[in-house]
């Protein structure tokens, strides 16, 4: 019997140390998964953090972008009220010149006729 006790120790070691490999394997796999997710969790937190720096830079960009905006739709309508006076008053000016055109004309008519009244 004692031989199959000695095969049964012998037996016995062999699981105990192929065990004890398998169990150093998987604490090694375990340590080295915790690491890796460590790892991916700050870096998941990083780019979380970047993001939001990111999100917060592109917010004023826009409210930069909507200030402009609509200073240039203000200075565009500016514009337009000026162009609009600019045209009554030019307007106004070919009115007044062609008043001054007619005016012209009908005192030479009348220089005209006068001199053509006066005695020779």
């Amino acid at each position: 019997m004692k031989p199959k006790q000695n095969s049964t120790n012998r037996s016995v070691r062999k699981w105990s140390i192929m065990n004890k490999e398998l169990f150093d394997k998987f604490k090694k796999a375990r340590s080295n998964a915790i690491h890796n997710l460590d790892t991916s969790n700050r870096e998941c937190l990083i780019l979380g953090q970047t993001n939001k720096m990111f999100n917060n830079e592109i917010e004023k960009l826009l409210q930069k972008v909507e200030i402009h905006q609509k200073n240039s739709n203000a200075h565009n309508a500016e514009m337009l009220k000026m162009q609009t006076k600019n045209s009554v008053n030019t307007l106004k000016i070919n009115d007044y010149l062609n008043q001054i055109g007619i005016l012209k004309k009908k005192l030479e008519e009348g220089q005209s006729n006068a001199a053509e009244m006066e005695p020779l």
